[in-house]
């Protein structure tokens, strides 16, 4: 095994690889700082550039794009309230609240750590423990898949704001758009109104980008204030060593939530940020700041889905299933450069599989220097007038919109939902259920119908599993727990 490191290590020290992988940290810093354009297309977009490159230097190049792409979208969630991408959705709850109270600087540089510490955290885990991961993936079925959804939703409490009773409302409406599209059992369309561009359910982007972008720009534009005002009030970049120290169990338990879930193939990024944040509020000595802009919940997603990246790695590697779309992409990229995935990897090609995981190392490091170079220049679009604000937000949301799948119905449902989300905001209603019910809605809906399948229709069967069991008492768990918690803090 050192062996093989020690010839990966090898086959990254030339100036092509490092540059490769420079390359793609910035280029990914910047896509996953524009709403809409996430890291699978930043990855797939770099596919290409990969063909005659030597191995090492073409995985680095994509390893770099995911890594910064994932902490990229931090930065437009913390600095105008828009996630660059799905896995940002989280960072929102208390990243733009900093921003409000003139702590920019603390939140860009909290989430630059925070990413970083994850990063590195699901890489070693994936260096030093992943046949042990792959054996866990294994035994994740239909039936754990769906108690794990099951479980997210409960973080719906925890994300709520003031109103326990609004937030359910915005989880159910969020439940209903993920009915949205081909019933995956019955095959016929549901709520799709004749549309085509809804067949295959409601655009994740397009929704994220409506719910978060449409909403602030309007009330940037009603407000009619300059953000002039917060930008003089950027404050420090870098943490003190007592908030670091503070940090730290944060920081540990969001790592391994995050590689955790990031071995489980098809469970997402956005899963793990949304647990980790609800975990970091349940732990917390002050939960009732959560929402108001705290350092922790910002630590908290950004440490997991970077932790993720890691994770996902695992079933690819070992067994050749992609864990991520993005993964998806690797494997792609993998049979490119004529290496097939699988248990035998490790031993035919240990060389070139652990430069691919020591170039994510590597892209962890380089994203950690020029996220903190760039927060201060990141942090100069507050500078920008509210007239000038307004359209950038929104025409790079109708981009971001248009982008995935080329498709102007996309960009008017993204308005459509934006209006929504509007109405929502002004009325209380908290938008972060309906984002996280929308993603975990029809995994856990594509699972339950595997599992009745798998059980035929018998429910106890559920409790004939051992994960399954373990999963059902957390969820009970989690869920008495998040509404006492919620319950005290509005008395």
């Amino acid at each position: 095994m050192f062996e093989n490191i020690f010839a990966g290590f090898t086959l990254l020290m030339n100036w092509e690889a490092i540059t490769a992988i420079l390359v793609g940290v910035l280029a990914g810093t910047v896509v996953g700082a524009l709403p809409g354009l996430t890291s699978t297309l930043g990855v797939a977009l770099l596919i290409p550039f990969t063909f005659g490159m030597p191995p090492a230097a073409a995985f680095g190049l994509l390893g770099g794009m995911y890594v910064s792409s994932i902490y990229g979208g931090s930065i437009t969630a913390i600095l105008i309230n828009t996630p660059g991408t799905p896995a940002a959705a989280a960072t929102t709850l208390d990243g733009y609240p900093m921003t409000q109270k003139g702590e920019a600087g603390k939140a860009l540089g909290t989430a630059i750590i925070s990413s970083f510490f994850g990063g590195v955290f699901g890489t070693v885990a994936l260096l030093l423990i992943a046949p042990i991961l792959a054996v866990l993936a294994l035994k994740v079925g239909p039936p754990e898949t769906f108690l794990i959804s099951l479980f997210g939703l409960t973080v719906i409490i925890s994300v709520s704001s003031k109103s326990i009773i609004k937030g359910l409302m915005s989880g159910a409406f969020g439940l209903l758009l993920g009915t949205v599209g081909m019933d995956s059992f019955m095959g016929y369309p549901r709520f799709t109104f004749e549309q085509i561009g809804l067949y295959e359910g409601v655009p994740l982007v397009a929704a994220l980008v409506g719910f978060f972008s449409i909403p602030e720009a309007l009330t940037l534009a009603k407000a009619s204030q300059t953000v002039q005002k917060v930008e003089a009030k950027i404050g420090k970049v870098l943490l003190s060593l007592k908030e670091i120290k503070s940090l730290t169990p944060t920081f540990i338990r969001s790592s391994i939530i995050g590689t955790i879930v990031g071995i489980i193939p098809g469970v997402g990024t956005p899963v793990a940020c949304f647990v980790s944040y609800n975990e970091a509020k349940r732990f917390s000595k002050q939960p009732e700041k959560f929402g108001t802009g705290i350092i922790e919940g910002v630590a908290a997603p950004e440490t997991a889905n970077n932790a993720v990246e890691g994770g996902s790695f695992v079933p690819l590697l070992t067994l050749g299933i992609p864990g991520s779309a993005q993964t998806a992409i690797y494997l792609g990229a993998m049979l490119i450069q004529g290496l097939r995935p699988g248990p035998a990897l490790f031993s035919e090609q240990g060389p070139v599989v652990y430069s691919i995981i020591l170039g994510l190392l590597i892209a962890n490091i380089f994203m950690l220097l020029v996220g903190l170079a760039g927060v201060r220049l990141f942090a100069k679009v507050l500078k920008l007038q509210t007239n000038v604000l307004v359209p950038v937000i929104i025409t790079f949301a109708v981009i971001g919109s248009y982008a995935i799948n080329n498709s102007v119905f996309d960009v008017g449902l993204m308005f459509v939902l934006g209006l929504i989300g509007y109405l929502m905001r002004i009325n209380g209603f908290p938008i972060a259920p309906v984002v996280l019910a929308l993603i975990l809605g029809p995994i856990g809906e594509n699972a339950f119908i595997q599992s009745l399948s798998m059980f035929n229709n018998n429910l106890i069967l559920f409790f004939t599993r051992p994960l399954s069991v373990v999963l059902i008492i957390l969820t009970v768990f989690s869920l008495v727990m998040s509404i006492r918690r919620e319950l005290r803090s509005q008395e």
